[in-house]
């Protein structure tokens, strides 16, 4: 700043000082100037300052009279100003600038850049200082020098690291955190090609982002850096070009372990998407050979149940009866452990799933009840069966499933109870607007269950004990069986149990409400429909002999007219040749299945009217849907029934008749 508007010179300022008093020159120069100044003697005693001055510092004129300099001086700084004072004596003369601060009247700190002239009068020296407040300019250098504090604290702390790179890929500066990375110290890398440190393979694909980077739009790179130890490490920033174009500023992190646990995981994924395959491929097999050995081991079973029953029929001796009785007996038995096996295994399997048809609750429940109560009434026990008052008639959901739990907790209950009585409750509720829940509650005053047994009780192939299992027989499947269907049905199996005493079971299962819907016609209202004769012209496909001659001898006993092809092609021709009142199709023959024929059959316009019944020994979840997309009406499972069979043929051409007679029944598959 210059100090002409006050003096000229040190001679003409000494001159005038000889001529003048303090007071004079204060009043006449520095009254009015818009810096601060003051005068100090020798000791630092204010002598006079200006307005300014005074207001610089808070104090008036009076006040800092009665201090000195140094009083008011921060106590940082005072050492410093007792050395610039002793240096301008020291000279005699001369004028010096620095900056310091002071403490104001209200302990606030201000800086000043102060301008100090050395005044003499003979040896008389007086100090002449003008001040600047530069507080703001301090403040703004200090928050300058602290960001740049706390960024360099955060680039040399970081982990990530921090490039400048000119834009043909030299390193102008990095940060420290390269040493923990690298292993290679940031001074032995600055100066070199980015290429120096790069793989080969990443270093041109590098180079070329960093050449090409727009200004302004940030740019991720990512490459393989060599570390000392001769391995690679990975590293991926991002990059921005810097205002000056040809400097770019990269954050890069190491990301070698990300990146190898994500070729791992990929790794893993494409492994575990290979054992997805072999396990689906193996489920399907499974599934196939449960199917098949369904097949295998019905076909035969149907030929052993149905000749025994066909042999029961015949003139025998008592002695023949007793043996033809023992193995239709012994069939059935068979009959019951394979079906829990393969029950078991579509359930493992996932194959087993549920039809959603209307059937009748009470009805369900007498059926078993009826089944049962000779064996009950054999041991002499006392057995009744009940349906509480407003459970709902018709519900929706899968009958046969259905009572197959029930015929395995009844069928248990008088099992393992040899004296006493046995009780089946079917209670029903609604359960929401849509749905009712079902408990069926089946007690016994049989043997019970141990305690220690009760834990494993639903476990697969298990039994109350080994004693149990060769006193009562059995597979030790069906509560294991019950329980999934019971699951499956929404609901569970539970019990009580005091050995002794007998045993409670309780089933639950939820159905879809079924108001205003009808249920598979019965028995009775069978006879309800137009009356036609029972028999009819039949055309059987069937590749087992046996079974076709079992089938044969059941149809024509019964008046039926048959005729026996081999074989899906036969079927079709034997169709479109003759005039037939009903089709029964087996599932799996040689040429052409059952499925293919059906649908070629179901294609001839004279079939319209034809009902096509399926026999298959598959039993798998999805036979029943896949026979009435072919074009099929019903499905029947083997083993069957020689009653089971003529029922089913008696509906179905009653079906016919009505169907002609345009009196078509409301459902179609019966129960």
């Amino acid at each position: 700043m210059s100090r002409q508007p006050i003096i000229t010179g040190e001679a003409e300022l000494g001159e005038s000082l000889l001529a003048s008093s303090v007071q004079d020159i204060v009043s006449t120069i520095l009254c009015d100037a818009s810096i601060g100044v003051a005068i100090t003697d020798e000791t630092g005693r204010w002598l006079t300052a200006n307005a300014a001055f005074c207001e610089l510092l808070g104090y008036t004129l009076e006040e800092m009279k009665e201090v000195d300099f140094a009083s008011l001086t921060h106590p940082d700084d005072r050492k410093l100003s007792v050395q610039w004072k002793t240096d301008m004596l020291g000279r005699r003369a001369g004028t010096t600038v620095f900056e310091k601060r002071y403490i104001r009247k209200d302990g606030r700190i201000v800086w000043v850049r102060l301008n100090v002239i050395v005044l003499r009068t003979g040896n008389i020296f007086r100090f002449l200082s003008l001040a600047e407040d530069i507080s703001s300019t301090k403040s703004a250098e200090e928050a300058l020098r602290q960001s740049e504090l706390r960024f360099r604290s955060l680039i040399e702390n970081a982990l990530d690291i921090t490039a400048v790179v000119r834009t043909d890929g030299t390193f102008i500066y990095l940060s420290p955190s390269v040493e923990k990375v690298l292993g290679v110290a940031p001074h032995r890398i600055q100066g070199k090609r980015i290429s120096r440190f790069v793989h080969s393979d990443d270093a041109e694909t590098i180079e070329l982002s960093l050449r090409e980077l727009a200004s302004g739009v940030p740019e991720t790179v990512i490459g393989r850096f060599r570390h000392r130890d001769g391995t690679w490490r990975i590293l991926e920033g991002v990059a921005n070009r810097l205002d000056n174009g040809s400097e770019i500023v990269v954050n890069a992190r190491d990301v070698t372990e990300r990146v190898e646990a994500h070729g791992r995981l990929q790794d893993s994924n494409r492994k575990l998407a290979q054992a997805l395959a072999y396990a689906r491929e193996a489920t399907e097999l499974k599934s196939r050979f449960l199917a098949n050995m369904s097949h295998e081991i019905r076909t035969p079973m149907n030929g052993i149940l149905g000749m025994s029953e066909l042999l029961l029929t015949t003139n025998l001796t008592s002695e023949q009866q007793e043996y033809a009785a023992a193995i239709h007996k012994s069939a059935t038995s068979l009959l019951t452990i394979i079906n829990d096996i393969l029950d078991i295994s579509k359930i493992e399997a996932g194959k087993l799933s549920l039809e959603s048809v209307p059937f009748r609750l009470r009805e369900a429940a007498r059926d078993v009840a009826v089944l049962l109560m000779s064996a009950a009434s054999e041991k002499g026990i006392e057995f009744g069966w009940a349906v509480e008052e407003g459970t709902p008639d018709v519900v929706t959901g899968d009958p046969v499933r259905f009572r197959q739990v029930l015929l395995n907790l009844l069928g248990n209950a008088i099992k393992f109870t040899a004296a006493g009585s046995v009780r089946l409750n079917l209670i029903g509720q609604p359960d929401g607007p849509d749905h009712v829940r079902v408990a069926v509650v089946v007690a016994d005053t049989g043997i019970g269950i141990a305690p220690e047994q009760q834990p494993h009780l639903f476990e697969s192939f298990r039994q109350a004990d080994d004693s149990t299992t060769r006193r009562f027989g059995g597979t030790g499947l069906g509560l294991t069986i019950s329980r999934e269907l019971a699951r499956m049905m929404g609901g569970d199996v539970t019990f009580e149990s005091v050995p002794g005493c007998g045993t409670t079971f309780t089933f639950t299962a939820v159905f879809s409400a079924a108001e205003g819907q009808l249920c598979p016609v019965s028995e009775l209202e069978l006879s309800e429909l137009p009356s036609t004769t029972a028999c009819g012209r039949i055309l059987l496909a069937e590749d087992n002999e046996i079974n076709a001659r079992l089938a044969l001898r059941i149809l024509t006993k019964a008046g039926h007219t048959v005729v026996v092809v081999n074989d899906g092609r036969q079927a079709v021709k034997a169709f479109r040749q003759g005039r037939w009142d009903l089709v029964l199709m087996d599932v799996q023959m040689p040429v052409m299945d059952g499925f293919q024929a059906a649908r070629e059959i179901r294609s001839l316009p004279e079939s319209e009217h034809v009902p096509i019944i399926a026999l298959t020994a598959n039993a798998m979840a999805g036979d029943r849907e896949a026979c009435l997309l072919a074009g099929m009406n019903d499905y029947l499972s083997k083993p069957l029934s020689g009653s089971q069979v003529l029922l089913r043929i008696a509906y179905w051409l009653r079906w016919r008749a009505a169907l002609e007679a345009q009196v078509r029944p409301s459902n179609l598959l019966p129960d």
